[in-house]
């Protein structure tokens, strides 16, 4: 298992694709560099020990990306709206965290999505 913090990331390379880091022990928040990652495909950091929101900004340019998996870490807070806006979205994994707040009704908007886990959390609403 890998643990600690995510030492974000700049010395990745900015065209990175894929980035599988599930079933670890990472702790701490998640970055908002994550959304620096304009390539990027998947993001895939569930089963962690990561805690705090999800960045609000973190979506924002992440405009290619397919996964986004964050389930069974502790994450609070509420769903940022700005998820329902990545159109080549198919699938998100929310569930197993803390999460609070209504579910963003723009979640489902993506045209392909296939996919959306939001169990075990205290979320209202419906998508």
């Amino acid at each position: 298992f890998l643990n600690g913090t995510l030492p974000f990331l700049p010395g990745c390379h900015p065209d990175l694709i894929d980035l599988y880091l599930w079933e670890n022990k990472f702790s701490g928040t998640l970055p908002s560099s994550l959304g620096a990652f304009t390539k990027a495909t998947h993001l895939l950091l569930g089963d962690n020990r990561f805690v705090g929101t999800i960045p609000n900004d973190m979506a924002k340019n992440l405009t290619e990306l397919e996964a986004l998996m964050l389930w069974n870490n502790a994450l609070t807070g509420t769903i940022p709206q700005s998820l329902g806006r990545l159109t080549n979205l198919l699938g998100v994994g929310l569930g197993h965290n803390l999460l609070t707040g209504t579910i963003p009704s723009n979640l489902a908007a993506p045209p392909e999505m296939m996919a959306i886990s939001l169990e075990d959390n205290i979320l209202r609403g419906g998508i």
